[in-house]
């Protein structure tokens, strides 16, 4: 009301909220940025890859490590290219619908619907019921 903001959203809860599908892409914050390392420095090494995006300031504070960050690409399947085996070993770059989403054109759930529980929420489907608004710092309905 009036303009007026609470208190400060404490670093645990924002990163939490941060997981949720954006409003603007589909893509968790982590997604984002791993997505957008590929589309503006092109291909990456696993390793490099996950060095660069968890140093990012906005990533640090998730406090994720190498198997969690693997998850994260791993579920990006059609956003990212990845050379047969390992990924670990695995040359990674953006696609074609990855720069589409990151641009905005395309939501991420539209062409992967989500299946995942958040805390006590389960987001799934093409149009789950919570996604985070990044730009207003907080939590809406999807609509």
């Amino acid at each position: 009301s009036g303009g007026r903001r609470g208190p400060p959203m404490p670093v645990p809860t924002r990163c939490h909220l941060g997981r949720f599908p954006s409003v603007a892409t589909g893509l968790s914050e982590v997604e984002t940025a791993a997505l957008a390392v590929l589309q503006q420095r092109g291909p990456h090494a696993f390793a490099d890859l996950f060095r660069e995006v968890t140093a990012q300031p906005a990533v640090r504070h998730h406090g994720m490590g190498d198997l969690q960050f693997a998850a994260c690409v791993r579920g990006l399947g059609p956003l990212v290219s990845a050379a047969p085996g390992e990924l670990a070993r695995a040359q990674l770059d953006i696609t074609g619908l990855g720069r589409d989403v990151v641009a905005g054109e395309r939501d991420r759930l539209a062409i992967q619907p989500i299946d995942t529980w958040l805390g006590g929420v389960h987001l799934r489907g093409d149009r789950p019921r919570w996604r985070w608004d990044g730009a207003r710092g907080r939590l809406v309905a999807a609509r």
